[in-house]
């Protein structure tokens, strides 16, 4: 079996005194942030093929190679890049993850369970919050219970697998 973590949707900017429209990771691309209560996160899945040092994440459809990895790995969701890059962005192994190197975007980290734990809590708790920030309609969700996520703070989110969130520092 496959593990993976996706560096996704959204991530976490702390003590910045104001919010940053966008944030662009070491391959150039350009994600848009958004402010939920004081932290701001990324709206778009991380779909980065380096680490911030320039060490290109090595691609590894396939899932035996994958398994037996001790090192960084990427891969696409159902290794189909062209059907699911720009929506899941790509997926990540937590040794890419937790690598020195960084993965996320420069001054940006993955976040503590503390930080999970402000964001829930500001969406009303564990029991409501993912609802809440559900993309609107069933293109990505088998129910979709999202309550004005979207009127209120202007960003709504797409399900991705394990998902592991980059964080301002």
């Amino acid at each position: 079996m496959k593990t993976i973590f996706l560096i996704t949707g959204f991530a976490l900017i702390a003590f910045k005194p104001y919010a940053q429209p966008t944030v662009t990771d070491y391959d150039g691309n350009v994600y848009n942030t958004v402010t939920i209560g004081a932290q701001v996160w990324m709206q778009e899945n991380l779909r980065t093929t380096n680490y911030q040092n320039g060490d290109i994440i090595p691609n590894v459809p396939d899932n035996v190679a994958w398994g037996d990895l001790i090192t960084g790995g990427r891969c696409y969701y159902n290794n189909d890049s062209v059907a699911h890059a720009s929506v899941y962005g790509l997926l990540y192994n937590w040794f890419a993850v937790n690598d020195n190197r960084q993965l996320c975007p420069s001054n940006w980290h993955v976040p503590t369970d503390a930080e999970w734990t402000v964001l829930s809590d500001y969406m009303g708790g564990l029991s409501v919050a993912g609802g809440k920030m559900k993309k609107v309609g069933n293109d990505y969700w088998l129910v979709c219970n999202r309550v004005q996520f979207e009127q209120r703070l202007g960003s709504e989110y797409i399900p991705c697998q394990r998902q592991y969130l980059s964080v301002l520092r």
